[in-house]
């Protein structure tokens, strides 16, 4: 492929993902609109698909110059997560408001809800679901978009390795669909929390990280600054202290928890043999060139 054929390829994908974002934005106006709990919340989206359009006018007067995605991937995660926190409070509240008209049936470790009918018609309309909809999109888009953004030739890696991160991600959110979990709200608040700063690993661009620190000659520090560190200490440090919770503070487990607990354990393990490998592969190159 020539230089202009690759220009063009990049060009169509740059177009693309600001498309998808603007998108799944506007969808997120409509079902903040539709919920009587945040309809008037309905302008969040709104900043976003405004962000985003300020950013195509800006690169499209600068030619294209410049084909970085730091700046979409935040506007388009920081909007979209602050939706799923709206429909994801909206549902809790519902089915805590609604918790005595409820039979909890668990098969298999998935909990369905039967329930007589409300006066909102909540459970009629499915609005129970639009949290975890929302946040399945968010999820798929948001690996998309990954490999889209990235310009060199290794996109296939780095949407596989996305994809990995956010299979737990998802798993991860799903605690707040227990009732023994999503009925202490300290809880819920801290887990969507810790949830919304391990997907700003999506985000944060490694490379650019490591760049910074070799000019300021922090060479040893750029070495073990690498996407396992990253992912250990946003993402399964934090999800297996709070699984660990879920099982023995409130009593909640079955088999996919503990699978879950294992996993994080296996991953943080590895985790740090590489953090450590690094380390050492740096100091001794820093002796050797000492001597």
């Amino acid at each position: 492929m020539n230089e202009s054929k690759k220009k063009k390829a990049i060009v169509i994908r740059w177009f693309a993902a600001r498309l998808i974002c603007l998108t799944h934005l506007i969808i997120s106006i409509f079902l903040l609109v539709s919920t009587k709990f945040a309809h008037y919340l309905f302008f969040i989206p709104i900043i976003g698909i405004g962000l985003v359009l300020l950013e195509i006018l800006i690169f499209s007067l600068l030619k294209f110059r410049f084909q970085y995605s730091f700046f979409l991937l935040l506007t388009y995660s920081i909007f979209i997560i602050s939706s799923i926190w709206i429909l994801e409070l909206y549902k809790i509240n519902n089915l805590t408001a609604h918790k005595d008209h409820q039979t909890n049936v668990e098969i298999s470790s998935i909990t369905s809800y039967e329930s007589d009918p409300s006066e909102d018609n909540f459970y009629l309309s499915n609005k129970s679901l639009w949290s975890e909809i929302q946040t399945q999109a968010y999820i798929f888009i948001i690996v998309i978009l990954k490999g889209l953004c990235e310009t060199k030739d290794h996109r296939l890696d780095i949407v596989i390795r996305t994809w990995t991160t956010a299979l737990d991600i998802l798993d991860f959110i799903d605690l707040l669909n227990h009732p023994k979990l999503y009925s202490d709200y300290r809880f819920v608040y801290i887990t969507l929390t810790i949830w919304s700063i391990s997907c700003f690993q999506f985000i944060i661009q490694i490379s650019t990280i490591k760049k910074f620190l070799i000019n300021k000659n922090y060479h040893r520090l750029a070495t073990i600054i690498t996407y396992s560190l990253l992912s250990m200490i946003i993402t399964d440090i934090p999800y297996l202290i709070i699984r660990l919770y879920a099982i023995f503070g409130v009593r909640k487990h079955d088999y996919t928890s503990y699978f879950l607990v294992f996993k994080n354990i296996v991953v943080i393990t590895l985790q740090t043999a590489d953090v450590w490998m690094a380390f050492n592969k740096t100091t001794k190159k820093i002796i050797s060139t000492s001597v």
